[in-house]
């Protein structure tokens, strides 16, 4: 028992390290949301690279081309999550849509939610895994375990509610499935990307005006009521469909090897 104690420890410290560089990042660029999100996905992926999370344990030869299959599929998971909840949402009336007005917001939404991805996957999906595959966690209950961690950090944010939570749960078991699922990152971060951006500055009149009647959606605290509860549910299926099609990677998933 004492090196899965160890690993666990060593797991907890990590994760709770990086969490509290990454409030002091805050703090000195909280003036700056998109320079805040850069700098934070910066640091995760040094600080977790140093612990042993890895993009990619694959050959070197053919990396390049899993890596775009990988974002390729992980933006259409999100797109099509957006795209079905919005459309139920609409359906029963809590959502109206009207066209949007594309602008240079659109490409500043797309490099934080870039920059989101890459530091929440690395630190919420990738360190948890990785934990989980040393100690010798079983595939379901690692993606558990990534998909809790990813929730407990909205516990701390003003004015998150219980349906925010739910919807953070259900979306930390879909990124944590494509994750361990492809054995890479490049899916996860690319469909949590997908989704901050889609719900987020594509909704809010990048690509489309959504008014919300009934809840809304949005990244973190700010996804609400039935938007929300519908999203998770979603989601969930979602990351049903991936665990059934999609194409088994590395078994490996994030690197195994102690940490230095």
């Amino acid at each position: 028992m004492r090196r899965p104690l160890r690993e666990i420890a060593r797991g907890a410290t990590w994760l709770v390290g990086i969490a509290l560089a990454l409030r002091v990042v805050d703090v000195f660029l909280g003036h700056s949301p998109l320079g805040a999100t850069l700098a934070g996905a910066v640091l995760v992926d040094l600080a977790t690279h140093r612990a042993g999370v890895r993009w990619d344990e694959g050959e070197e030869t053919g990396r390049m081309k899993r890596a775009l299959v990988g974002v390729g599929r992980g933006l259409a998971v999100a797109l099509a999550l957006v795209v079905l909840t919005v459309l139920v949402c609409a359906a029963v009336g809590s959502v109206q849509l009207r066209a949007g007005s594309p602008s240079l917001a659109l490409v500043l939404g797309m490099l934080r939610a870039g920059a989101s991805g890459v530091r929440d996957e690395l630190l919420y999906r990738g360190l948890p895994l990785l934990v989980g595959a040393r100690v010798g966690l079983g595939a379901r209950a690692s993606i558990g375990y990534a998909a809790l961690a990813g929730a407990s950090a909205l516990l701390l944010v003003p004015g998150a509610s219980v349906e925010s939570l739910v919807l953070a749960t259900a979306l930390g078991v879909l990124f944590a499935v494509i994750w361990q699922r492809s054995g890479e990152a490049w899916g996860a971060v690319a469909a949590h990307a997908g989704w901050v951006f889609f719900a987020g500055a594509a909704l809010r009149g990048g690509l489309v005006e959504a008014t919300w009647v009934s809840g809304a959606l949005g990244e973190g605290a700010r996804a609400r009521g039935l938007a929300a509860l519908v999203a998770a549910v979603v989601s969930l299926g979602a990351a049903a469909a991936v665990w059934r099609w999609w194409p088994k990677g590395s078994p490996a998933g994030p690197s195994r090897r102690s940490t230095p």
